[in-house]
């Protein structure tokens, strides 16, 4: 059992690209105009884009290009074996259900090097929008997944830590390799964030021929205009991070972003909860739902049915909880699955079971087999 489909409306996302000046009678029917008096849409010849092609899959045949792989051999295989260069990945979840912590389990493959070890570029710029947690909560997650250790005993909250285990903890973190990483912290507009992803690629990638991923958590806290709502400030977000991914992508550069997203309310309505036809997730549950759909190339939603009093999952009756044995002491658990809503380069609506080790900031794929018993 490699992966569970489940039922869900097919996706269709792109961009319309929109004229750019309001005097098309000045430039006529060729775009090459030079006294033509505004923007006009950048072209592409049928030619130049067809040895694009025929280049990128010659270096898919040779290796020499490859696409970004994640710790879930499930999800990459569904995604043509991981994640491509100037794409946006869009993760949705209710709070609490796992989002940041997924995005941190992705952040951890992307830097692991027997996974990510010829990439195509000489190494990789991390950019991280950090608008929800402070920038030392995000390390200390790490360390608590990494040490299994609870944040309690991080934080001394019952008792001092020792200074011993002090000093594994600094001997971990100063092992901890990063490599180029950076945060912002401080809530901005879509215009800001955009230039400052732009910043950085042109002056710590371009020249370098480092790739850039950029991961912002998340796009609801982005700062918005006088008088603009909340759907109007994630449509503007989403807009200028495809104008972005397209701008690196014309000069040779790569880049691939990953967006956290809140559900709305719709997935906590009564008739959704009684109906297991209408218990997984869609895109339309985000915020935003309109242009997180047409702008992201992924979009991966986490759901916990239990944290909504769902007692048995769909109509198949999947489990809503399971009985953690390497747990101390052995617990049950919520169930946590992550659903593939759009994939624009394969099959979507593709549902993967979770373990929830959420206590030490972790998300596992269940194995096959031991998900099997769980169905008995």
């Amino acid at each position: 059992m490699e992966s569970i489909r489940g039922s869900g409306q097919s996706l269709i996302g792109g961009i319309q690209c929109e004229a750019m000046t309001d005097d098309w009678d000045s430039i006529g029917a060729s775009p090459n105009i030079p006294q033509a008096p505004g923007r006009i849409c950048q072209t592409l010849s049928f030619q130049d884009a067809t040895r694009q092609t025929l280049e990128y899959i010659r270096g898919r045949k040779d290796g020499t290009i490859k696409s970004l792989k994640c710790k879930y051999p499930k999800l990459n295989h569904a995604i043509m074996g991981g994640f491509e260069w100037g794409t946006i990945l869009a993760i949705g979840a209710l709070s609490g259900a796992g989002k940041s912590t997924f995005a941190k389990e992705l952040r951890a493959s992307f830097r692991d090097a027997s996974l990510n070890s010829d990439i195509g570029y000489s190494g990789i710029v991390y950019l991280s929008f950090n608008f929800e947690m402070l920038a030392r909560a995000q390390i200390s997650r790490e360390i608590t997944s990494g040490k299994s250790i609870r944040m309690r005993e991080l934080y001394s909250v019952d008792s001092p830590m020792s200074e011993e285990t002090y000093e594994e903890i600094r001997q971990f973190v100063e092992a901890m390799d990063h490599g180029d990483s950076h945060f912002a912290e401080n809530s901005e507009d879509a215009e800001v964030i955009a230039r400052t992803i732009l910043h950085f690629w042109e002056t710590k990638c371009r020249d370098q021929n480092k790739a850039l991923i950029y991961e912002i958590d998340h796009a609801l806290l982005t700062k918005g205009r006088d008088g603009e709502s909340e759907k109007e400030r994630i449509d503007r977000l989403m807009y200028r991070l495809v104008e972005v991914k397209k701008e690196i992508a014309s000069k040779g550069g790569g880049s691939f972003g990953i967006v956290l997203s809140q559900m709305n309310r719709e997935i906590r309505k009564p008739e959704r909860k009684m109906n297991p036809q209408l218990h997984l997730p869609s895109t339309s549950d985000l915020f935003g739902a309109s242009s997180i759909e047409m702008c992201a190339d992924y979009i991966y939603i986490l759901h916990s049915p239990a944290k909504l009093q769902i007692a048995s999952y769909t109509e198949v009756g999947f489990p809503v909880h399971f009985d953690d044995y390497e747990c101390d002491p052995p617990s049950k658990k919520p169930m946590i699955y992550g659903l593939l809503v759009k994939n624009r380069t394969g099959e979507s609506d593709i549902l993967f079971p979770l373990k929830n080790r959420l206590e030490f900031f972790r998300l596992d794929e269940y194995p096959d087999e031991e998900f099997k018993q769980l169905l008995q």
